[in-house]
């Protein structure tokens, strides 16, 4: 268990192999060697003096928070009987009991007994109307957790930071003034994402994990450290000795991140960044091979979640947000510096809001009703596990993670057949077959017990078009090009979506109408961005989940701990000192040229509504093809010999983008404004 792992490879770095306490032999409240272990219906094993004295005063298990009756407690024979062979083992070289306490000090110093807080339990509710003449009810469900704790008292969380320290990530990392020009910056890509990884770093705290793996001809993993002041030094130590070379074997990167992530019990993710395209690809390709290896690792529901971020234009965004799909997060793309911050700074606030990691509702219908296979963008029969019984049929759907103060959406719609008994309304009369629904949440390592869905009458049709909108966007976007079928599709969208009057369907629209119409105008923009950022938006829509500062869409999303974490965030990033840039005299000149096509870069997205009183009317649209039109003139060439950073990284987090509302009154320079 997690609760041990730290502690355990600290014992293990310090003492001989001899003094190792089995941590299973070790109760998870007192931390000492057990002598009568019984197990909780949690699935848990505890000291039972320990055990019993905390469910006379707490009434839930120490660690899923369930409800636990001491009644209920069962003796581990088989486990007592272990200890007491282990305890006769020890007394012939040494005093079992001291080595315990020696053991327990350890781990209390170095792990949290329990997060502060448990997670809490979300509500959730799903609406339905009354079936149309073809028998079609239009389903809404909602899943709303509940609003956060402060910062300090949130669950703890664990990442692992994969970073791609090829000879590609060399390169320099280009800014853009005011103006669209790329400005060099002295700094190559590698400095950056170090810098964004110190960011991360700075924002987890004491009771959080992280670890990091970097990989290029061949993976290299550091250890799961707290994020004490001590850890925090020994992660700074590491990144400060990445330098670029070799491959990009992302396969050995992935396996090394998931052999640390399997073994966390607490709210995990896996980042990985890259800015090109994989020298090694697994026999089966990226997907599939992650599915088997993950189903090899974990015999339950995956505990961790796994998210790409791809830096540049020399992508293979699909097999990036192919990974992410697999491992139910979500894909970024970051076309230049200035949005390096950004992305890595609310992907972190996101995580570190984290409610569950999974979350699975379980739908109970009568067996004449069935889910339409293709609602409104949400593929059925790709993500719902199906068993048909002799009194109905029931349909798990995975919704995904759930984030603190942020709901959850699912728009669907249920089919019934022509079966006077069947209802797929509510309704209170018992005879009646009825529909029901439950929540389950992944919760320290392992499935919640199930929480009610109220089922319920549709009480909001414009939430619902609004959600089935989002669905559809994050379905179509992607799918989108220049080919005769691929505009009509937007068209199609943009038609569709123009019908409700909600105010995410207005940021959909802007969405659309502006970067998404923009990156298909154009030969140019289709191949160097477009495919990209098309999946990176749709990702963000499908999980909910604010990933950038500038989409329109995508600012509606996030809750209060998220907001405050994205602020802490962003002050940490523009507070650290800049870093230093990396020596890459080691390499060849060829190795410091741009990628083929690698021209400078676009402004990623139409600035949407910038923070409070500032409401801007100018477009980005233009700086980013002022950018594109002067951008490529070193596009053969290695780059020139580096020189000192900027003192700060404001330019790496380019929240304006170089625009003004006409409304605003400017500081200048003299103090006039």
């Amino acid at each position: 268990q997690f609760l041990y792992f730290i502690g355990r490879q600290r014992i293990a770095m310090n003492s001989s192999p001899s003094d190792v306490i089995p941590a299973a032999y070790v109760c998870p409240i007192g931390q000492d060697l057990m002598t009568d272990p019984v197990i909780g219906t949690d699935g848990n094993t505890y000291e039972r003096a320990h055990i019993v004295a905390w469910l006379r005063e707490h009434g839930t298990s120490p660690l899923t928070r369930e409800r636990m009756d001491a009644a209920a407690l069962v003796p581990n024979r088989n486990l007592r009987d272990a200890i007491e062979s282990y305890r006769a083992e020890a007394a012939r070289g040494g005093n079992a009991d001291n080595r315990a306490r020696r053991a327990a000090s350890s781990r209390a110093a170095n792990t949290p007994l329990a997060p502060t807080v448990a997670a809490p339990t979300a509500k959730a509710t799903l609406e339905l109307t009354t079936p149309d003449e073809e028998g079609v009810s239009q389903c809404l469900l909602t899943v709303t957790p509940p609003e956060a704790p402060a910062v300090g008292e949130r669950t703890p969380t664990a990442l692992v930071l994969v970073i791609d320290t090829s000879r590609s990530m060399a390169k320099e990392a280009t800014a853009v003034d005011a103006e669209g020009r790329a400005e060099e910056t002295g700094l190559c890509v590698l400095d950056i994402v170090k810098h964004a990884a110190s960011t991360i770093c700075e924002m987890l705290g004491p009771n959080d994990r992280i670890a990091i793996v970097d990989f290029s001809t061949s993976a290299r993993s550091g250890p799961l450290v707290a994020a004490d002041a001590a850890g925090k030094a020994q992660i700074r130590r590491q990144l400060a000795g990445f330098v670029p070379n070799g491959s990009t074997n992302l396969w050995a990167g992935l396996q090394s991140a998931i052999a640390i992530a399997k073994d966390c019990t607490i709210n995990t993710s896996i980042f990985v960044l890259t800015d090109g395209l994989p020298t090694v690809t697994p026999p089966s390709g990226y997907e599939r091979s992650l599915e088997r290896y993950l189903a090899s690792v974990s015999t339950g529901p995956c505990p961790f979640t796994i998210s790409t971020f791809g830096f540049g234009y020399s992508l293979d965004s699909q097999m990036l947000s192919g990974i992410a799909s697999v491992g139910r997060g979500s894909f970024n793309f970051i076309p230049d510096a200035g949005l390096v911050g950004s992305v890595f700074v609310n992907a972190a606030a996101t995580l570190l809001a984290t409610h569950s990691a999974v979350t699975r509702m379980k739908l109970s219908v009568p067996r004449t009703v069935t889910i339409r296979p293709q609602s409104f963008g949400f593929d059925a029969v790709a993500t719902v596990h199906t068993a048909v019984e002799s009194n109905g049929r029931t349909y798990t759907i995975d919704i995904g993670a759930t984030t603190l103060g942020q709901p959850r959406h699912l728009a669907f719609e249920l089919v019934t057949a022509d079966d006077p008994d069947a209802s797929v309304t509510p309704t209170t009369t018992p005879e009646r077959r009825r529909t029901t629904a439950a929540l389950y949440f992944l919760s320290r390592g392992r499935m919640s017990s199930p929480i009610d869905v109220a089922v319920q009458p549709m009480s909001d049709p414009a939430a619902f078009d609004a959600h089935a909108c989002r669905q559809r966007f994050a379905a179509v976007v992607p799918l989108i090009d220049r080919s005769d079928a691929g505009k009509q599709r937007l068209q199609d969208l943009i038609a569709a979506v123009s019908v409700p009057t909600h105010p995410l369907v207005d940021a959909l629209l802007k969405d659309l109408r502006g970067e998404i119409t923009l990156g298909v105008s154009s030969e140019a923009h289709f191949k160097r961005w477009a495919p990209h950022y098309f999946r990176s938006i749709a990702a963000a829509n499908r999980c909910e989940a604010c990933n950038n500062f500038k989409d329109h869409s995508v600012q509606l999303f996030g809750g209060q701990l998220f907001k405050t974490l994205q602020s802490a965030g962003e002050l940490a990033f523009l507070s650290l000192p800049a870093p230093e840039p990396t020596d890459l005299t080691h390499l060849p000149a060829h190795a410091l040229r741009p990628a083929s096509g690698a021209a400078a870069r676009p402004v990623a997205a139409a600035a949407p509504a910038p923070p409070a009183m500032v409401t801007p009317t100018v477009s980005t649209i233009t700086r980013r093809r002022r950018s594109e039109a002067s951008g490529s003139a070193n596009n053969n060439a290695a780059y020139p010999t580096r020189t000192a950073p900027q003192r700060a990284m404001n330019w790496a987090y380019d929240r304006g983008g170089g625009c003004f509302a006409p409304t605003c009154t400017v500081a200048m320079a003299g103090g006039a404004g």
